[in-house]
């Protein structure tokens, strides 16, 4: 393939396919990113394009109908979907970072983790985490939390 032979990163066949597919979906992101940032709106059109062409299965593992791309593999596909629309690479790359993450260390209880990533694979659903503390960040980089949980007759308050 031709871009084997012009991108010093791509080291075979099947990197040069997630790359083509990741060229070719950016370049319909690019089109329409002007236009996103200057209205303000979520791509959403960008993401139907995702999950039509199989992307939010391309960390998923092999075994439950994912692409279970290697880290290496995921970083070239997402720095090419950033070249068309960062903005979607960056929102798209939290679920891909994550199942790879989740199928490596295998934390899930394993009929859980199934049903996720058949449902990744089969139907594009997404998944993400968020923990920030407003004080100290995210616990996920040394912040200690701060926000309480506190049992009420009415159900939890949060604060």
């Amino acid at each position: 393939m031709a871009s084997q032979h012009t991108d010093p990163m791509i080291r075979n066949e099947r990197e040069a396919r997630l790359a083509e597919r990741a060229d070719r979906l950016a370049a319909a992101f690019a089109d329409r990113a002007e236009a996103h940032d200057r209205e303000g709106s979520f791509p959403f059109d960008n993401f139907t394009d995702l999950k039509r062409d199989g992307y939010m299965k391309l960390t998923v593992p092999a075994a439950y109908g994912g692409e279970e791309a290697t880290l290496y593999e995921m970083l070239l596909a997402q720095e090419r979907l950033a070249r068309g629309d960062g903005s979607t690479a960056l929102a798209v790359g939290w679920h891909v970072g994550l199942m790879l993450h989740w199928r490596t260390v295998r934390t899930w209880p394993e009929a859980l983790f199934a049903q996720v990533c058949r449902e990744a694979a089969e139907r594009g659903a997404m998944l993400n985490h968020f923990a920030s503390e407003p004080a100290t960040g995210s616990p996920s980089r040394g912040g200690l939390p701060q926000t309480q949980a506190v049992r009420t007759d009415g159900g939890w308050l949060v604060t």
